[in-house]
């Protein structure tokens, strides 16, 4: 399983990162090797021309190097379900994606005479029998797996977007463009925002006990006391009740474990794509079936209202008796179907939408990759403190509350963030990958 938790190295193709004079990503890239004197740059469509611009721009007058835009004469195409990257067939080269294996196998087909449009219709072909066409998974796979990449991480720093933890920037060279604030955020910087893939779901769901633990793990290391949660417009469920009133009963009963041993777990869940996957699917079922439930509890609640006006006209009770009062309905939840978060995620959750929590009107990350069709896990640029990967005195809330863009009046959302598996862990007071320190190795080894 080692290989599932980390970048593979290759020497057919590796990531890579163009950065410009400031220090900007201008986009990412994988770069692949042909022979001894010629690479071929696997780039995003929307950065492709920017990147020749770039790449020209500072070729030298008298050198050899040719620099060409073959984009009409190579197709790429994805492969999911093997990691056997052995024994391509004349005309193509595979690989494994070196970000991640799970972003599946990469192929370049060179036939220059012929078109896009032909080299993966033929390609198709080829694998009908053992991988069908899937059109739109590889931009899912993708969210889960928390990859950005091309115009999504365009003039962001490099580190900032992951580059460090794709292994696509050296530390170890000099003299390239744009190393001078990327080797001082590296040494001496503090990184105090990064992509991560989040969850967007209606606030009135039940999360996921991932989070709610990763909630009470953030509180018992940081020792922040638990809140109770701000009035709200409509009060929660019982259900919301009951599991908030249990939560806050079995952390206060609950043994204080060694936090050096805590310590050690990550402060968020650590998923798969499969996993992730799994819980949005859950999550999907859960909101069809509140709806449902709430149609249901409408109907029942209306029928018993009409039969107590019809029990009063036939009592015909006096009309000068003053009625108490009547509480709002603790079953009473807020309105929304799956179809309603897909849309006002699809109409708000665009690239650059800022991210605002209810609670302090702050803006706390900015979408940089909406959700795919159908979906609600986006890539964000999401500051640190807020999901609980910085500092010693902040604890991500499980309970959160957040609006997409500069109108309050959108749906009400909650966040649920989730690292990786090809996530180092981070360090809470540089936001850089921890360093295990000498002397943790050396007991090891004596162990």
């Amino acid at each position: 399983m080692e290989i599932l938790e980390k970048s593979v190295v290759s020497d057919l193709v590796r990531p890579g990162c163009f950065l410009d004079v400031k220090g900007r990503v201008v986009t990412d890239a994988l770069i692949w090797k042909r022979g001894e004197e010629e690479y071929w740059i696997d780039v995003d469509g929307g950065c492709a021309d920017e990147l020749l611009a770039h790449l020209n721009s500072y070729k030298l007058r008298r050198t050899k190097v040719d620099i060409a835009d073959k984009s009409d004469e190579v197709s790429v195409h994805v492969i999911y379900g093997t990691l056997n990257a052995d024994g391509g067939p004349p005309g193509f080269e595979i690989a494994l994606d070196p970000r991640h294996p799970s972003l599946g196998l990469r192929v370049l087909s060179f036939t220059p005479s012929t078109s896009h449009e032909e080299r993966s219709e033929q390609f198709a072909k080829m694998m009908k029998d053992k991988f069908p066409v899937a059109p739109g998974t590889t931009g899912v796979i993708r969210r889960l797996a928390g990859v950005a990449e091309g115009v999504e991480i365009r003039n962001k720093t490099a580190l900032e977007c992951n580059q460090d933890f794709l292994n696509a920037v050296s530390f170890k060279k000099g003299c390239y463009l744009g190393q001078e604030l990327t080797a001082r955020t590296k040494f001496k910087g503090v990184v105090r925002k990064r992509i991560i893939p989040v969850i967007l779901t209606d606030t009135s769901v039940q999360i996921p006990r991932q989070w709610g633990m990763s909630a009470m793990l953030q509180r018992q290391i940081k020792k922040v006391p638990v809140e109770d949660e701000p009035d709200q417009k409509l009060p929660p469920g019982p259900h919301m009740i009951q599991m908030q009133q249990a939560q806050k009963e079995s952390e206060k009963d609950m043994p204080m474990p060694n936090i050096d041993d805590l310590k050690k777990i990550p402060l968020q869940p650590r998923l798969s794509i499969v996993s992730a996957g799994g819980i949005w699917n859950a999550l999907q079922r859960a909101i069809e079936f509140g709806s449902h439930q709430q149609e249901q509890e409408q109907e029942e609640k209306d029928d018993k209202e009409t039969e107590k006006e019809k029990e009063k006209e036939k009592e015909n009770s006096a009309p000068n008796e003053e009625e108490p009062p009547q509480m709002p309905s603790l079953t009473k939840k807020p309105e929304v179907t799956l179809d309603a978060l897909i849309n006002s995620l699809s109409a708000n959750a665009t690239m650059g939408t800022k991210i605002k929590d209810k609670n302090d009107g702050k803006t706390i990350g900015e979408i940089v990759s909406p959700p795919a069709p159908g979906t609600a896990i986006a890539l964000a640029m999401m500051r640190l403190d807020r999901v609980g990967l910085l500092g010693d005195n902040v604890a991500w809330k499980h309970t959160n509350k957040v609006t997409l863009g500069e109108n309050d009046d959108v749906m009400e959302l909650r966040y649920l963030p989730y690292l990786p598996l090809w996530w180092p862990n981070v360090d809470e007071k540089t936001g850089k990958e921890k360093e295990i320190e000498e002397e943790e190795e050396e007991d090891e080894e004596i162990d």
